[in-house]
């Protein structure tokens, strides 16, 4: 009877031991990022078969270890920069994406996710500098994902938290999705080239979803106004058929409800 508890234990151990094998080609050391792209790359029957384990494993384990597979197939290989710090009030560590630069959009999404993890440096070394400090230290945490990187389209989207004091920190979230045979950057009207009104059609959609998703009493009085009101593009990311259009914490919700996200069927490719 103890042997048969033990197994499943052993099992999941076996597994999980066997996919971080697999998947440590190209591991970056700390501060600088790989230069090879694995041969693993191109073998989409391992990668699947991996995933099928993947998906056998617990919610955070397979957020991780997703991550990591969608890094090593699709169209593009997307490296990793690392950089950590850490002193008595200050503590960063940040993993951000490196796109191989081939041509002016993927150097401008390298450009940008660089500019905004120093900027936000910049921001908590300001607040080094005041004579009032918090009792925690200040922190800035990155992270991306890559949500869609097949088909000749790469979605990439990063998120910094910086704690500079208060309750609680903030998290940003910013996404961006490149056509990669075109060499551009995607824009929400490029999924749907047949609908002049495809934001009042987006628009639409959200609002129906706040009324009628599980969670809709999270929701402020005033979030449908605020939807009506938005000016240009919704910020998204793509995944799978769909766009992921997503808000940032107090934008339509409280702090504790997080991130909004709402997924919406596009038709056909740019």
């Amino acid at each position: 009877m103890m042997g048969k508890k033990r197994k499943p234990f052993f099992l999941v151990t076996t597994v999980l031991l066997g996919i971080m094998i697999l998947l440590t080609g190209g591991i970056q050391a700390q501060g600088a990022a790989t230069k090879e792209s694995p041969e693993k790359a191109n073998d989409g029957a391992l990668l699947a078969e991996i995933q099928a384990l993947v998906d056998r494993l617990s919610s955070p384990l397979q957020g991780a270890l997703t991550n990591r597979i969608q890094q090593l197939k699709g169209d593009i290989y997307v490296e990793t920069k690392i950089i950590q710090a850490k002193n008595n009030d200050l503590e960063i560590d940040a993993e951000l994406p490196i796109i191989p630069e081939t041509h002016t959009a993927t150097s401008w999404v390298n450009a940008d996710v660089k500019q905004r993890f120093l900027k936000a440096q910049l921001e908590i070394e300001d607040c080094r500098g005041q004579e009032h400090r918090p009792s925690h230290p200040y922190s800035l945490h990155s992270r991306y994902e890559i949500p869609h990187n097949q088909d000749g389209l790469l979605s990439i989207v990063t998120e910094n938290y910086q704690y500079t004091g208060g309750a609680h920190g903030m998290t940003f979230k910013t996404a961006y999705n490149v056509d990669l045979k075109q060499g551009r950057l995607l824009h929400l009207r490029d999924f749907f080239p047949e609908g002049d009104n495809y934001l009042a059609d987006i628009k639409a959609q959200i609002k129906e979803a706040l009324n009628t998703a599980p969670e809709s009493e999270c929701y402020f009085p005033a979030a449908a106004d605020t939807i009506d009101a938005y000016e240009g593009d919704f910020p998204f990311y793509i995944q799978g058929e769909n766009i992921v259009i997503f808000f940032h914490p107090y934008e339509l919700a409280c702090y504790a409800a997080g991130f909004r996200e709402f997924a919406i069927p596009w038709d056909v490719l740019p």
